[in-house]
């Protein structure tokens, strides 16, 4: 396909460019004209006319160019009319200046998708879209029984002066490259007339009762996309050239979209519903829409991936390692908590969070819950089209396990990871180490790190790094509050000791400043001289070698997107070299301590003289306490597993597939032996340290059983 495509572009006496940039195909009579002509052909014209008009290849070809030249130059028109039994409408109808009706399509491309103004918009139907060099004229009737506001969305320059009712004309444009870097918002802003600027358009139409005939006319849009959605037509170096695309991208079906799966939690609850393969009632209301997909044609979704999977089609329940209790459980403290959470209600809309619950013993995810809540109503080309042009605030992903940008910031939750790093090097032979991670007296503990009990910042190098503060400019023997009553003398927090199931009778007060109370108090310069002593003397390669970057990429940061799924299952995976790509693709997260392409940069600038000092002391610094790191609640919930059991598991999401178990991925053994200093601190945290209050008011009973680690990170904006 590719090949003949290429040739067809080589023969200029055969194909066409047209100034829009359409291309034209030779007529199927081509060769037979020239002939009666008298005009000679070459062997090999003769050739590529018979592949194009008597091949497989040859209808692909054509199937592309058709959908390329619609591309270049249409118009389109669609709207937001709720169809009722009192109100009704005909279809959308498209007509040229002859009064000749033409034949519409429902394919617009994703890129136009900043006509909602960057916002998921529902209740909009299918586009009507015609390919035209002249203004079309799309014509509809709306018999109302009572006054509506009916918003028309239009692609090219509308003529609205004859449209009845109360009008308002907004014009809508995309974003500059510059704009989307700096996390700008598309808006449509009101006009009175189209202008050359903007090729896409919003009508809101106020109409009173009764029938109404509405005719608009629309001058195409000219399209200068060089790379088109589900085409493998594109321009590169202003020359037509042929790209292998994803089956995710695929415009025409594949015919293989009408097997639908049941998919069923681990306890037998049905996600999706057996007639159409739509979610069932459980899964969208206990936040599995998303997972699920709309039906079987989304192929980004479980019910896409299995209907393009290998699966015999008489075997079709599949269940997954989801536990039905805890899922509801987990949407309902989300729907319940995240609204009220903040004085300021501006960012409301935008607030995001996710639940994922996993067995540490197995890697089996639980549960797995996204806050905001999908809208109903929400139109297929809406949802890709968002998806597309805003994959950090898509809704439809699985927050907990995919999408990383500087929201998806672990914050000091890291600091277990720096830990771990540390316990590891301890048992490598670092006494010193050692003896700042058992904890020491405060003159000892100054003389080995230089903190003194009462610091609250921290500067490894004042030419090369920025201050450290800890929150709230606590002192280290005061990020507590450890005041008595009157606020006189000093009281200090209880560590218990690990073991029972409710808090042992017996509390242990602790004076020194080691692992267990940075933990406990998540004291951000303890642990940025921790990262500093160990990796110090590390980071002349940048950063890659030090224990930090070694004990991350053991738990799995750095790492390219990895499956939930076995690879031995039969299922075809989307994996998108951007963006989310399919719900299977979840994400590891990484540090800058250890990206490569920072460090090579770097190491470049430094050769050429551009570049006076190494960075990778300042990134080891952040890095330590959880700054410049990015990590979804999975990565997160997997570090803690690894915690808790001393093996590192890969977490998955399929329980049985044709009725077969299946068994857990392999672990891989996390060998410290002090690994308890840090448990002791985890359990500390919801006792007696960051999370006390949140415990105490909330879930008393479980918190002298609860391990766990608080994290707030500084993005850099405000938001």
């Amino acid at each position: 396909t590719q090949r003949l495509f290429e040739d067809l572009i080589k023969q200029k006496q055969l194909v066409k460019i047209k100034p829009d940039g359409q291309i034209q195909l030779p007529a199927k009579d081509y060769a037979l004209a020239k002939r009666v002509n008298g005009e000679p052909l070459t062997e090999s014209v003769d050739i590529l006319l018979e592949r194009l008009y008597q091949s497989i290849a040859g209808s692909a070809v054509q199937q592309q160019i058709k959908f390329w030249n619609h591309s270049r130059h249409f118009a389109a028109v669609r709207d937001n009319f709720k169809r009722t039994r009192d109100d009704t409408t005909s279809e959308w109808q498209a007509w040229n200046q002859w009064q000749e009706k033409l034949e519409s399509a429902s394919w617009v491309s994703l890129n136009y998708g900043y006509i909602n103004g960057g916002e998921l918009r529902s209740g909009f139907y299918d586009w009507a879209s015609v390919t035209h060099d002249e203004s079309i004229t799309f014509k509809t009737t709306y018999n109302l029984s009572k006054k509506r506001q009916i918003t028309l969305q239009v692609i090219g320059q509308p003529d609205i002066s004859k449209l009845p009712g109360k009008k308002v004309l907004l014009a809508c444009q995309p974003l500059t490259k510059a704009e989307r870097k700096r996390g700008k918002t598309p808006a449509c802003t009101e006009t009175t007339t189209p202008s050359e600027q903007a090729s896409a358009y919003e009508i809101k139409l106020t109409l009173a009762a009764g029938r109404h005939s509405i005719s608009l006319p629309i001058t195409p849009a000219i399209s200068q996309e060089k790379i088109v959605d589900g085409l493998s037509i594109h321009i590169k170096d202003d020359q037509y050239a042929w790209r292998r695309i994803k089956p995710s991208e695929k415009i025409e079906s594949d015919g293989h979209e009408n097997y639908r799966y049941v998919i069923k939690t681990r306890d037998g609850k049905a996600l999706t519903q057996m007639q159409n393969g739509k979610p069932s009632r459980f899964a969208q209301d206990n936040g599995l829409f998303t997972l699920m997909g709309y039906d079987s044609s989304d192929r980004y979704a479980l019910s896409g991936l299995l209907a393009r999977s290998d699966l015999p089609h008489d075997k079709t329940e599949v269940r997954l390692t989801i536990d039905s209790y805890l899922q509801k459980l987990a949407k309902k403290h989300l729907n319940k908590q995240i609204p009220t959470l903040g004085p300021n209600k501006k960012y409301k809309q935008r607030r995001r969070a996710a639940v994922v619950i996993m067995n540490p013993n197995t890697g089996a995810i639980l549960a797995a819950a996204n806050y905001a809540i999908v809208k109903k109503g929400v139109h297929r080309w809406d949802r890709l089209s968002f998806s597309k042009l805003y994959p950090n605030r898509d809704p439809f992903g699985v927050n907990a396990w995919q999408g990383l940008d500087n929201n998806n910031a672990p914050g000091s939750t890291f600091k277990t990871v720096t830990a771990l790093a540390a316990l590891q090097a301890v048992d490598e032979g670092r006494d010193d180490l050692k003896k700042m991670i058992h904890g020491l007296d405060p003159s000892s503990f100054q003389r080995l790190t230089g903190l003194s009990i009462n610091d609250y910042s921290y500067q490894p190098d004042p030419e090369v790094t920025s201050v450290v503060n800890n929150a709230g400019h606590a002192i280290l023997l005061g990020a507590i509050p450890h005041r008595g009553k009157g606020g006189k003398g000093t009281v200090y927090p209880v560590l218990r000791k690990t073991g029972g199931n409710g808090c042992p009778s017996r509390a242990v007060t602790s004076r020194n400043m080691g692992m267990k109370e940075a933990v406990r108090d998540s004291l951000n310069i303890w642990f940025a001289r921790l990262g500093v002593m160990m990796d110090s003397d590390l980071i002349e390669s940048g950063g890659k070698d030090t224990h930090l970057a070694s004990m991350s990429r053991l738990l799995g940061f750095g790492d390219k997107a990895y499956s939930l799924v076995s690879d031995t299952l039969p299922l075809k995976r989307n994996l998108a070299g951007k963006g989310r790509g399919d719900v299977l693709n979840a994400f590891a997260g990484s540090l800058s301590l250890d990206d490569r392409r920072l460090i090579k940069r770097e190491q470049d600038l430094l050769a050429e003289g551009r570049m006076e000092n190494n960075s990778a002391l300042q990134r080891l610094t952040q890095n330590s306490f959880g700054q410049g790191v990015s990590a979804t609640p999975l990565q997160m919930a997997r570090v803690a597993a690894s915690i808790a059991t001393g093996e590192i598991p890969k977490p998955y999401l399929f329980q049985q597939w044709d009725g077969e178990e299946q068994d857990p991925p392999d672990k891989r053994r996390l060998k410290i032996n002090d690994i308890d200093y840090l448990r002791l601190g985890m359990k500390a945290v919801t006792e007696a340290g960051t999370a006390r209050a949140a415990f105490a008011n909330n879930f008393p009973q479980g918190q002298c059983r609860t391990y766990g680690k608080t994290g707030t990170a500084q993005l850099g904006r405000k938001a």
